[in-house]
């Protein structure tokens, strides 16, 4: 991957982690990760042990996909590792009871990132004695008012999760950067979200969105309720019933001047990512054809011949076709010095990590 790519991750999820959690003698590491009961008891019975290893203890996955482990095993390890600063609490089977005692009097006075499936009635108190918490990715609820939406968090810069959750979130909290989620359900609530994006305290400069490729102006919608993004990542999701994958219609590029004007609504834009199913090119991986493409996202063509180009637009990642076997992924730049674009990186392919 080149250098000059930009990551949307938060500095929360780009620390580097050792990948030991237990070493024979039982010495605890600064990163631990559980997936199984067995591991859970002997993970917590050292910590019980060594209380000094136990503090040693930052970054702490308990991921249980398959069954739903002991709550009191889970909340007396969390008593236990006092000094964690990110932690995934994943247990997507437990009951919301189950969760409040999974939760009840933990306290994390060091806790900045957490990830979690909790139900959002336990998450909120245990959120309320977090304040320190700056990354937070939930899931969403089906509750018709989402019980996050008078939380305040003083420190949060970054949130994740399904659309209607993360606008409760942003009400009230001047968060940075946001992931919002797309589901099936959700469309519904996309206005909402993007009224909540120009009516809230939120400073954005960030946004991933899962967005509906038949929404041919999904840029002017972020333009209008976001205008101060440095970076927008957009990914395609499912798209709408009745429309099958494979069928052609319009997307809002394929009117290449309304998706040019759409990028100039975000005058500090830096950085854009796109995923789409669609073939943006005719020839995958053709490098002509891609910076024909790109020149006409970025430059406007006067009548005296000069070219106007977007003031800050400076990168471009380009992941096409998507859903074949013929995916590609591109990387593009901007050099300052004579405004030429060029392309410094490609994959056929490309896993999903590349898509940053």
């Amino acid at each position: 991957m080149p250098s000059s790519t930009y990551s949307l991750r938060t500095a929360g999820r780009q620390v580097s982690r050792p990948r030991l959690s237990i070493t024979r003698n039982k010495i605890l590491q600064e990163y631990v990760r559980i997936t199984d009961v067995v591991t859970l008891d002997n993970v917590l019975s050292t910590a019980m042990e060594r209380k000094r290893d136990a503090a040693r203890v930052q970054f702490l996955h308990l991921i249980f996909h398959q069954i739903s482990p002991p709550a009191h095993k889970i909340r007396l390890l969390l008593r236990q590792l006092k000094n964690v600063v990110v932690l995934e609490l994943i247990v997507p089977f437990a009951s919301k009871s189950k969760w409040v005692r999974l939760l009840q009097g933990v306290q994390l006075d060091q806790l900045e990132t957490f990830s979690t499936t909790s139900p959002h009635a336990a998450l909120s108190i245990f959120l309320r004695n977090h304040p320190r918490v700056k990354n937070l990715k939930i899931d969403g609820c089906a509750a018709p008012v989402c019980e996050l939406e008078d939380l305040h968090l003083p420190s949060l810069i970054d949130v994740s999760g399904p659309a209607p959750c993360v606008t409760a979130v942003m009400k009230r909290n001047s968060v940075e950067r946001v992931y919002a989620t797309r589901n099936d359900g959700d469309l519904p609530h996309l206005p909402r979200f993007f009224n909540s994006l120009s009516t809230s305290i939120a400073t954005l400069s960030v946004l991933h969105l899962d967005f509906d490729p038949t929404d041919r102006d999904i840029l002017s919608k972020i333009g209008k309720a976001a205008p101060f993004l440095t970076a927008l990542k957009l990914t395609e999701t499912s798209l709408p019933y009745g429309i099958q994958r494979g069928s052609r219609f319009r997307r809002a590029w394929n009117h290449a001047s309304q998706w040019k004007s759409g990028l100039l609504l975000l005058p500090r834009l830096s950085r854009l990512l796109l995923k789409t199913a669609a073939p943006l090119v005719t020839t995958p991986g053709d490098q002509s054809q891609e910076a024909i493409l790109v020149s006409k996202w970025t430059h406007t063509k006067r009548r005296s011949g000069m070219r106007d180009e977007h003031p800050t637009l400076q990168h471009l990642t380009l992941w096409y076709l998507s859903d074949s076997d013929s995916s590609y992924l591109c990387y593009w730049s901007q050099a300052w010095k004579d405004g030429v674009w060029a392309r410094t990186g490609s994959i056929s392919q490309p896993p999903p990590e590349a898509f940053v």
